[in-house]
Parts: C-alpha cells; sequence; structure tokens
C-alpha cells in the first residue's frame, strides 16, 4: 500500500478536536515522539538546535530547563572513538560545551568581556558563529595573570587557537570553549622520539655492542620511558588547559555560581586591616 493510500486513511483533523484537554503529560509526549518518529522519513537524522528551543517555547517549557536538558545530553552523546594516538598522548582539540539562558547577543558581550579581562586573551577573528582568541601581549596583562588578580586559571594563555563557538537555543545559548592540542601532541611525540634516540646512544656508549641482547633491551626500555613520560607530561597539560576551558566556560554561562576568587590586591588589604585592628586590640 502505498503512502497516498495511507493518507487516506488518516482521520481528519477535526476529529480530534478537544481531545488535547484529555491527554495527561505521558500522553502528550508519546504523542509527540509517535509524529517524530512518522515524520522522519522525510527527515535528516539531526535536529537543528534552536528547532528545540522553539518547540519547547510552543509547549510553554521555560528555557533554563530545555539549557539544562541540552547540557546533560551534551554531556553523554557519543562521540567519534579516539584514535590510537589521541589514546595515548591527548585528542586533536579539547572542548567544553555549556548552556547560557540568555540569547547568543548577551552570551557574545559576556564571552568577550571574560576572555579579555580573566583570560588575558585578545579577539584575533570574530564572526556571528564565535570568536577566535590570541594570547595579549600587554605587560600589564601578563603582570595581572601572573599575579592572580583574574577569574580565570591563565592555561588559556598557553594554549593555542583558543575558539568559543556559540549556538542559538531559542532564548538560550551553547557555548563551546576549545583549543588545539595537535601541537603540543606532536612536540610530545618529537621529544619522546628525541629521547629515544638519545638513551639508545647512551646505551651504545656504556654497553659497546650493539648487537647484544643487553643494549635491545636497555634500548627498549628507554624508548618505553620516554614515551611514557611524554604521554604523561601532555595529559598533565591537556587536563590544565581543561580545567581553564570548564572555568571559562562556567564565567561565561553561569558567572553567578562561579567563586569569586581573592585577588592579591585584595588579600593585602585584608591583611593591613586585621593587622590594625590587632593593635588596636592589643592596646585596649
Amino acid at each position: 500500500m502505498d503512502r497516498s493510500r495511507n493518507q487516506e486513511n488518516v482521520p481528519a483533523e477535526p476529529a480530534v478536536d478537544g481531545l488535547a484537554d484529555r491527554l495527561d503529560a505521558a500522553s502528550a509526549e508519546r504523542v509527540i515522539r509517535r509524529a517524530i518518529e512518522l515524520h522522519d522519513s522525510d527527515q535528516d537524522d539531526a535536529y537543528d538546535l534552536g528547532l528545540i528551543g522553539k518547540v519547547a517555547k510552543e509547549m510553554d517549557i521555560p528555557p533554563e530547563y530545555v539549557a539544562a536538558a541540552l547540557a546533560e545530553e551534551l554531556k553523554l552523546s557519543p562521540s567519534d572513538p579516539p584514535r590510537l594516538i589521541e589514546r595515548m598522548f591527548v585528542e586533536d582539540r579539547i572542548s567544553v560545551t555549556r548552556v547560557a539562558n540568555e540569547p547568543i547577543g548577551e552570551v557574545t558581550d559576556r564571552t568577550k568581556a571574560w576572555m579579555s579581562r580573566h583570560e588575558g586573551l585578545r579577539v584575533q577573528r570574530s564572526s556571528d558563529a564565535g570568536v577566535q582568541w590570541a594570547k595579549d601581549p600587554s605587560p600589564i596583562v601578563a603582570v595581572r595573570t601572573g599575579l592572580k588578580m583574574q577569574r580565570g586559571t591563565g592555561a588559556l594563555r598557553n594554549a593555542r587557537h583558543v575558539t568559543t563557538d556559540f549556538r542559538a537555543l531559542g532564548e538560550s545559548t551553547a557555548v563551546t570553549a576549545s583549543a588545539d592540542a595537535r601541537l603540543a601532541r606532536t612536540g610530545a611525540i618529537a621529544g619522546a622520539v628525541a629521547g629515544s634516540v638519545g638513551l639508545a646512544v647512551l646505551n651504545g656508549v656504556l654497553w659497546g655492542d650493539l648487537l647484544s641482547v643487553q643494549y635491545a633491551l636497555a634500548v627498549l626500555i628507554g624508548t618505553l620511558i620516554s614515551f611514557v613520560a611524554a604521554a604523561v607530561a601532555t595529559k598533565a597539560w591537556a587536563s590544565t588547559v581543561r580545567t581553564g576551558l570548564e572555568r571559562a566556560a562556567t564565567g561565561i554561562t553561569e558567572p553567578d555560581v562561579l567563586e569569586q576568587h581573592e585577588s592579591v590586591p585584595d588579600m593585602l588589604l585584608r591583611f593591613r586591616n586585621e593587622w590594625k585592628q590587632t593593635r588596636r586590640d592589643t592596646k585596649r
């Protein structure tokens, strides 16, 4: 039976008038899910994030619930399995995604303020879809970062090709902060190879006989140690960068819940006031 015959069997629209008042939440959810399944044959397998926001708005679902649900889904959604080199060292890009309850224009302005003020970065290239950042060479910024006078971790100043990308979700915005890790991975591999060669030469001097079993084992163990050390160092760097990205993403999307760290000048002022108070208490 072809599709035109099926459509003839679909009840006329007036036949469902008045049913909406008798559907509970579970029934409404099943109807919507089934409607999407029936419509899937004419649609792509992916849904635009903006459409999700619009559908939620039509159903009177507050945007903060949509943002929370999407944030959970983005964390749980499976990604492509990492390659062997990524499992050993680090993936091509380190990314963190958060969802803000504000529209894209407001989130973009807040992102630029956070990254320049608290991460020591400047805008390198900007578009409606996102911003690419570069290290701010200003000495004042370097001093502020060194003295921990910013709320960021400072790790992003040592990362390459830091970007913040935005996607509209109706009245909310998905923010993805990421950094390129390929250069760090290449450097780690080059260092491991150089270390292996150096240890091979050293073992050749120590053992003398390059064809001996002892020399072969020494080279094998030295190569293994070099690559393990490089992998550990790379993963430690990646962890630091990810922490920086997570802090930046949280500062952009949830500035009210981010812990306010005490700056060095504030700390010195507090010590000074406490010292004065102690002197006054001693004189009494």
